[in-house]
């Protein structure tokens, strides 16, 4: 089984991307999420050889960038290129709320996350449902969004069914007092993630 830690788990402690790497690369985890919220720490990484993970997922910036044709998109596209000369990166996560035009990320291996806010494109199935329709991309469904929109997890089954073989990933992180990535072990959502294992 591939199970790894993201990141992004770190997001309350005070450490650079390269400890909070170090700490999971010194875990038991076999797969690591490099998440990047902010374009200008992604462009600034620079990319090291990771060994011993058989999964590597880089999760591309979302906060106060739009993917399309233009300047910036082309900066991240260019990062990408060079840490994929580095980094065996398994694939490249993306928030589909700050997608414009899919066709200029085409030639890498995507996964679009779905997401937890009614007013976000990319949270409603309907929403999924177009973006499958028009691009065909891989998933990654992150139980702890389901759960945000939908307490009762009636959308999991549902979206599980759409995603179907273009699955690719799942991020189980808890939902606590409104927090979407809370420790699962107490969360809310557990019961969501019962029934995906």
């Amino acid at each position: 089984m591939i199970l790894g830690l993201s990141t992004g788990c770190f997001y309350k402690f005070n450490i650079n991307i390269y400890q909070k790497i170090e700490n999971i690369l010194n875990s038991r985890s076999n797969a690591i999420e490099i998440s990047f919220p902010f374009k200008d720490d992604f462009l600034k990484f620079k990319p090291f050889k990771i060994e011993n993970m058989n999964w590597i997922s880089i999760h591309l910036p979302w906060k106060n960038i739009i993917y399309s044709k233009n300047k910036e998109t082309q900066h991240i596209l260019n990062k990408i290129k060079e840490i994929e000369k580095i980094i065996e990166v398994k694939y490249f996560i993306i928030h589909p709320n700050v997608v414009k035009n899919f066709n200029v990320l085409e030639n890498f291996n995507l996964l679009v996350e779905n997401l937890g806010s009614i007013e976000k494109f990319g949270s409603k199935l309907k929403d999924l449902k177009k973006i499958k329709r028009e691009f065909n991309p891989n998933f990654l469904l992150d139980l702890a969004h389901i759960y945000k929109i939908d307490n009762h997890m009636k959308q999991l089954n549902d979206t599980i069914k759409l995603f179907n073989r273009n699955l690719k990933m799942i991020h189980v992180s808890g939902f606590k007092n409104n927090n979407e990535h809370s420790m699962l072990y107490n969360a809310d959502n557990i019961r969501g993630s019962n029934t995906i294992f």
